[in-house]
């Protein structure tokens, strides 16, 4: 299952991606589309989700079907409609194993070319995010992990898909209302014994919620976790509640996407 493999780099914090964010970059890419292909406004979202996706994670990113629906609030069909299109120029793939979509090597290339185009934008945007952090330890492997995990749903948390780079696993779901993320990342992915190290993150991503409200989500979604990891959560004695910011840039997505080795 572990096929793709992601440039070498520093590991940086989390970063989640919301709709707002596609949309304005959509909007702002759009204009040059028509000068180097005939993608549609849909398809860009897609493409440009997926490399956000993994720009944010520091990881190579493959969302499900639902997944990507639930982040873009796409219709059903429109979204079929774009992916079709997309795994017909090749821009993207479908993984053979769980049906996710990932980025291909053509799509980076077409990212990079369109990024090219921008030359005097001011595209750049910062988000900021309330975190509830905390540290399990569990028996599971890497692999142990992603397949225990995988299309799973807690509470109100829906399934949106999994990230890995040179040392961990990520995989990410999103609350029904749209107001919360969980992640949880296994850091032992080229480890097989005991006791490995698991790291939740519960971010508030509307503004509009209390941190107390944040608390109960997190204790609720890491009691559920906790199961599926085989052991229980070490629960800190005190919240480690944090503020973490990603900024995303065109300078930020290219450099990103100059790491993948050109073909």
């Amino acid at each position: 299952m572990f096929d793709l493999q992601p440039p070498q780099e520093q590991r940086v914090n989390i970063g989640i991606v919301d709709k707002k964010l596609v949309f304005e970059m959509n909007e702002e890419y759009c204009s040059e589309l028509e000068k180097i292909d005939s993608l549609d406004s849909y398809q860009l979202q897609v493409l440009l989700l997926l490399v956000l996706e993994g720009l944010a994670k520091r990881s190579i990113s493959s969302l499900s079907f639902q997944g990507i629906k639930r982040k873009l609030n796409i219709h059903q069909q429109i979204l079929t409609k774009a992916l079709n299109r997309l795994l017909d120029k090749e821009f993207i793939s479908k993984r053979s194993d769980d049906n996710h979509y990932v980025l291909s090597d053509k799509g980076r290339n077409f990212l990079q070319r369109l990024l090219l185009q921008i030359k005097s934008r001011k595209t750049s945007s910062t988000n900021k995010w309330r975190i509830i952090e905390q540290t399990h330890k569990t028996p599971l492997t890497a692999r142990e992990f992603l397949e225990n995990l995988m299309g799973k749903w807690f509470g109100n948390f829906r399934w949106v898909g999994w990230f890995q780079d040179r040392d961990s696993i990520k995989v990410e779901w999103i609350s029904t209302d749209n107001a919360y993320e969980a992640i949880a990342s296994h850091e032992g992915r080229n480890q097989v014994q005991q006791g490995n190290i698991v790291k939740t993150f519960l971010v508030q991503k509307s503004p509009e919620k209390s941190l107390k409200e944040l608390e109960i989500q997190s204790k609720q979604f890491n009691i559920q976790i906790s199961k599926l990891l085989s052991q229980a959560p070490q629960i800190p004695s005190k919240q480690d509640v944090v503020t973490s910011a990603t900024k995303f840039t065109t300078s930020n997505l290219q450099n990103w996407l100059n790491q993948f080795p050109a073909n």
